[in-house]
């Protein structure tokens, strides 16, 4: 009997809410640990290079349509590529595993949490 090793991923919504709230290229770093986890290493930077050109693609689209409302901004593009990494990616790169350990959801909670809280600090006192 061959003994099968359950991988420890980030799950689907850690990595939305990581996406949502921070950007798709820290919801990719999320993306590619599991990536990695399961030995995918050749799909990591294209993962996180398409994060990165993703956002680009949205900051010009904002810019091109004159969309200044900063919660649409922020969120939308976001929120985008949180489904995409949660359903059309996860699907095709993790289709084979039916069975996993989720990793905690506090570390990417307190980064989020520590990421506002200087952007708000130095909001205020500058």
């Amino acid at each position: 009997m061959e003994v099968q090793k359950v991988p420890l991923f980030h799950s689907k919504l850690s990595i939305l809410i990581f996406t949502a709230f921070l950007s798709s290229f820290f919801g990719s770093l999320l993306y590619v640990k599991n990536l990695k986890e399961i030995g995918k290493k050749k799909d990591i930077v294209p993962t996180i290079v398409s994060s990165i050109l993703w956002n680009i693609l949205w900051l010009n689209l904002f810019s091109e349509f004159g969309i200044t409302n900063t919660t649409v901004k922020l969120f939308l593009p976001n929120l985008i590529a949180g489904f995409i990494f949660t359903t059309f990616l996860w699907n095709y790169h993790f289709k084979e595993i039916d069975l996993y350990r989720s990793r905690k959801l506090w570390i990417p909670i307190i980064v989020i949490v520590l990421v506002y809280g200087i952007f708000i600090s130095l909001h205020i006192f500058f």
